[in-house]
């Protein structure tokens, strides 16, 4: 097992696809380099800091778009508009799907640079991403990619199964209906690690930063 492992996670190549197939790992990624110190030292290459900016302008377009696609969502499962308003929901999913995608495109370009500035090639076959993940842990203080996967499987089967009970054995209404509320479930959770959760994480780095003034 752990010599699979080690032969996925060998080459800067390998884990730049893990974090673009895997949303989990994403979002530990995006906590990892969103870290005050690693984002600092990083922006001093003015076309990261333009990445840096990038993914953080489409964090904050994913929180709009998510908190509209909500709104539409709940007019058309609770006011029965699922038939007028079913146009305007898959265009909000399309237009949060493409944010997902570029600003992904941008920390992928952001994870490059710090594995070239952290790591040569022979030193990262000796690693997998677990390792990486703890040693930065406890670098950072940020979560671990265990605990990650830990806290959004957890989080996520939890919610998925309330949702499920609820909409198919209390309150069903219609099969398309209980069809896009589980949909609706499955993109909130999705919305929730890879854009709520981070920006969480980006403003406690912000409050981190912010000098203390002496008590008078």
């Amino acid at each position: 097992m752990h010599q699979t492992i080690t032969q996925n996670f060998s080459s800067k190549k390998s884990l730049s696809r893990t974090i673009h197939n895997d949303h989990t790992v994403y979002t530990w990624c995006s906590l990892l380099l969103l870290n005050k110190d690693i984002k600092t030292t990083l922006s001093k290459n003015k076309n990261i800091a333009l990445q840096y900016k990038t993914f953080i302008n489409f964090l904050y377009l994913r929180l709009l778009l998510v908190a509209l696609f909500a709104i539409i969502s709940l007019a058309m499962i609770w006011f029965h508009l699922a038939e007028r308003l079913w146009i305007t929901f898959f265009v909000f999913v399309l237009l949060y799907l493409e944010s997902y995608r570029r600003g992904a495109q941008s920390l992928f370009l952001i994870f490059e640079a710090f594995l070239n500035q952290n790591f040569d090639t022979q030193g990262l076959q000796q690693k997998t991403l677990y390792q990486i993940g703890e040693f930065y842990q406890d670098k950072y203080g940020i979560p671990s990619l265990v605990d990650t996967i830990s806290s959004v499987f957890n989080t996520c089967s939890t919610s998925f199964t309330v949702s499920f009970i609820f909409w198919v054995f209390i309150y069903p209404i219609n099969t398309f209906v209980t069809f896009l509320a589980l949909t609706v479930t499955g993109i909130i959770l999705h919305a929730y690690f890879s854009t709520f959760f981070i920006l969480k994480h980006l403003q406690k780095q912000k409050v981190s930063q912010k000098p203390r003034t002496a008590n008078i």
